[in-house]
C-alpha cells in the first residue's frame, strides 16, 4: 500500500513465482474470453489458486479521515467441464533509459518454443507503458513477415483490446515482437520499463 503513513502493510506477491492470468486498469471495461476458451485453474494445473491484486495511484481516500469503502473485485465464472482451447497470457517486458527531451523506442523479441503441439492464437492485445509510453506494437514475425497482433496507446484504458488481424496463429519457429515509443518531455535522463 502506497501511503503517506508506515503503519499500513502490504501483502507480499506469490513466493514461488506467478501467472498473470488477467489485468486491467484506468476504468477498463471487463474481458469476456471467445466461446470455448478458458483458463486451467486448479488442482491438476499449474494455477492451484487465485490472487487479487489491486494496487492505487492514491490510498488517501481510504484513510482517516475520509474511511471511504472499496469496492474493487471480479466476478469470475468457473466450470469442472474442460473447454476445447485453454486461454493464457504471454508477457514481454523490456527496460531502458529515455534521455530528456526525446523519443525512444525500446523492443523485445522472442522465438516461440520448439513445441510441435503448441498452436497459439491470439484474440486480444493490452498495453502498459507507465507514463512515459505512446504507443504499444505487438507483431508475429514469419518467414522475415511482420503481422501485427496490435497497436494502442498505453495512457487508454488498460485492457485487453481485440486483435489488428483476427485469426492470426503463431506456431512453433514464429517470432514474437514488441515496441513501445517512449517520449521523456522532462530535463532529466529516466529509467523505465514497459
Amino acid at each position: 500500500m502506497n501511503s503517506h503513513s508506515t503503519k499500513y502493510r502490504s501483502g507480499s506477491v506469490c513466493a514461488e513465482g506467478s501467472n498473470i492470468i488477467y489485468a486491467w486498469a484506468m476504468d477498463a471495461p471487463k474481458l469476456n474470453l471467445p466461446e470455448d476458451v478458458s483458463f486451467d485453474v486448479g488442482q491438476d494445473t499449474p494455477i492451484k489458486y487465485l490472487v487479487v491484486q489491486v494496487h492505487y495511484k492514491n490510498v488517501d481516500p481510504f484513510l482517516p479521515p475520509n474511511n471511504q469503502q472499496d469496492s474493487s473485485g471480479l466476478t469470475l465464472l468457473s466450470s469442472s467441464v474442460p473447454t476445447s482451447r485453454k486461454a493464457g497470457v504471454y508477457l514481454m517486458v523490456t527496460d531502458g533509459e529515455i534521455p530528456s527531451h526525446s523519443i525512444e523506442y525500446f523492443e523485445v523479441a522472442c522465438r516461440m518454443p520448439e513445441n510441435p503441439n503448441l498452436e497459439i492464437f491470439p484474440f486480444a492485445f493490452r498495453t502498459h507503458a507507465h507514463t512515459l509510453g505512446r504507443v504499444i506494437s505487438g507483431y508475429r514475425i514469419r518467414n522475415n513477415t511482420w503481422t501485427e497482433i496490435g497497436r494502442k496507446d498505453p495512457r487508454l484504458p488498460e485492457m485487453f483490446y481485440n486483435a489488428t488481424t483476427p485469426g492470426l496463429n503463431i506456431v512453433k519457429g514464429d517470432i514474437l515482437a514488441a515496441r513501445c515509443t517512449m517520449e521523456n518531455t522532462l530535463e532529466n535522463q529516466l529509467p523505465t520499463s514497459v
